[in-house]
This record gives C-alpha cells, structure tokens and sequence, in this order.
C-alpha cells in the first residue's frame, strides 16, 4: 500500500465528500477544484496516469464552469461537449487498457454536470459518474477513492434530499449577490 497516496486521498476525500453539502454549484466547484489537485498527486503515486490527468484536466474545466457562471455565458452546451471532447482525448491518450476507459465516462458526465448552474441537477447527474470512478478506483488500489465515492454518493442523496424544497426554478446565488436592495417605498423624494 502506498501511505502517502493514501493520507493524500484522504484530505481529497474530505473535500470531495464536503463539496456536494455546499449550496450553490459555484462553491461545489470551488471545493472539487481543491479535491481534484489533491487526487492529482494521489493518483501519480500510485501510477494511475489517467486518473492523475483527468483530475489535471478537471481542476481546469471547473475554474472556467466557475467563471462562466459568475458571467452567466450563453451557450454552454458547446463549451461542455468542448470540455467532454477533451477528456475523452486525455483517456485515449493515457489509455493503457480498458479501464482507462471508465473514468473517461465519468469525466464526460462530469463535464456536463458541472456546467449546469442549477446545483440539484448538477448533484444528480453527477451522481451516475460517482461508479465508474469507484470502478477505476478498486482497479488501481486506491482505497481512499473507493471510500470517497461511496461516501460522495451518500452525501450527493443527502444533500439531494436536504435541498428538496428549495425553490430550482431559479439558479442558487451567491451570498455576495444576494445582497438586499432597499425596496421602494413608493414616495418620491
């Protein structure tokens, strides 16, 4: 067993599993940007190049996800078929047999879970890649990753449920947007 892959994928596992409790997709992808530079270094000590490169590949992708949204950027479909593309280039690139293949799966859903503002939806299509991931990880002994996902599942179902009743017609705002404006009060000064 590698020990510093593992104490590794720990702090990545934290962050990974507190990322789905955040509120909004923009602090959900704050949070798997951290986890995903920490797993990085995870997988390159445990020589799972794929998987060290899809998360090199995901810190990116969720920086700019992060940024379209503060702009609110139309056309985001494209930008996510863009981001799956690559993925899928990074996968067969790095293949070394077919279980490079499975991440590369989870990596498209992931592109465009991620570009979703509406964090329910994000949560739930995420939710299908979360497998595939814990597949690659029993694969390659990552033991923290196989706990990871498993525990980024059931937060996922517990924040899927915590959030139910909170209105989704409408994307989650920061709090720095939500500040309050004066209403008016109808008198003229």
């Amino acid at each position: 067993m590698n020990i510093p892959a593992q104490i590794i994928g720990v702090i990545a596992a934290a962050c990974a599993v507190v990322s789905f409790q955040m509120k909004s997709s923009r602090r959900i992808l704050v949070v798997q940007s951290i986890a995903s530079a920490l797993w990085i270094v995870h997988f390159f000590l445990l020589s799972a190049y794929t998987g060290a490169y899809l998360n090199i590949f995901a810190v990116t992708r969720n920086v700019l996800y992060y940024f379209l949204q503060k702009k609110n950027v139309k056309g985001k479909i494209f930008f996510s078929t863009g981001m799956a593309a690559v993925g899928v280039a990074i996968s067969l690139l790095t293949y070394s047999d077919l279980w490079t293949l499975v991440p590369m799966v989870a990596t498209v859903l992931q592109s465009y879970s991620f570009s979703l503002v509406n964090a329910k939806h994000l949560r739930i299509v995420t939710l299908f890649s979360s497998p595939m991931w814990l597949a690659y990880d029993v694969r390659f002994s990552s033991y923290m990753g196989v706990a990871t996902e498993i525990f980024v599942m059931i937060s996922m179902i517990v924040a899927l449920i915590r959030y139910r009743n909170v209105d989704e017609t409408q994307p989650i705002k920061e709090e720095e947007n939500n500040q309050k404006t004066p209403e008016k009060t109808g008198k003229e000064d």
